[in-house]
């Protein structure tokens, strides 16, 4: 568990399951490791909303909106 927070400019477009391989590559550049576990096992949830986003939907098609917080799990 890396507790921290990201900011970060997504494309609202493409399939969430893109977007969360998008989000692991940068984490792991960025902090010099490696996630463990199973990548497909990786999510983002909405706590706006309580829910899990589903992978093969976009950002849009959750309503994501610009200045969204999204927690990685």
């Amino acid at each position: 568990s890396l507790d921290k927070t990201y900011h970060f400019s997504l494309n609202e477009t493409v399939p969430i399951h893109s977007v969360i391989s998008e989000i692991t590559e940068m984490i792991e550049q960025k902090e010099k490791v490696r996630l463990s576990g199973n990548p497909q096992g990786l999510s983002l949830y909405n706590p706006a909303a309580g829910t899990s986003l589903p992978g093969e939907n976009s950002l849009s098609e959750c309503c994501i909106r610009n200045g969204s917080s999204l927690i990685f799990v």
